[in-house]
C-alpha cells in the first residue's frame, strides 16, 4: 500500500496533461449520439489519454522498484512483503515451491490478461469492417 501512495503523484502529473488536451465537450457530444457515459469514458476518454497512463504506470513501477531498497533496509523483523519475500527466497540455494507457484500464477494472470485484450481488440476491428 506504500508503495501505492508513494508513486500516485507521479500517475495524477502523468495523466491530468492529458486530461486537459482533451476537449471539454467530447462527453456531451458522445451523449448526444446515444452514448452511455461509462461507454464513452471507456471508448473516447481512456483511449485519448493512454500516453498518460501508459507514462504513469511505467514511473510507477521503476518507483517501486527503486524503493524495493528502501523496503529492504525498513523491513522490520518477521514483516516481509513480496519483493523482500522473493529476493530473501533467492538467496538460499533452492527456491521454495512457493517462489514458483507464484511466479507460475503471475506469468499465467498476465499472458491470460494479454490474450482477452489482443483477442478483444481483434475482434473489435472486424465488428467495425461489417459497417
Amino acid at each position: 500500500i506504500a508503495h501505492v501512495f508513494f508513486t500516485l503523484p507521479y500517475v495524477v502529473l502523468s495523466v491530468l496533461p492529458k486530461l486537459k488536451e482533451v476537449d471539454p465537450n467530447i462527453m456531451d457530444a458522445a451523449a448526444d449520439l446515444g452514448v452511455k457515459p461509462y461507454k464513452a469514458l471507456l471508448k473516447i476518454v481512456i483511449p485519448a489519454v493512454k500516453a498518460g497512463i501508459f507514462s504513469g504506470m511505467l514511473l510507477a513501477f521503476t518507483m517501486s522498484i527503486d524503493d524495493f531498497v528502501i523496503s529492504y533496509f525498513t523491513t522490520g523483523n518477521g514483516f516481509d512483503n513480496l519483493s523482500i519475500w522473493i529476493y530473501g527466497s533467492i538467496g538460499r540455494k533452492s527456491l521454495t515451491p512457493a517462489v514458483y507457484a507464484f511466479s507460475t500464477l503471475q506469468t499465467l494472470l498476465t499472458l491470460s490478461v494479454l490474450f482477452i485484450l489482443n483477442f478483444a481488440r481483434h475482434r473489435g476491428k472486424h465488428k467495425w469492417k461489417k459497417y
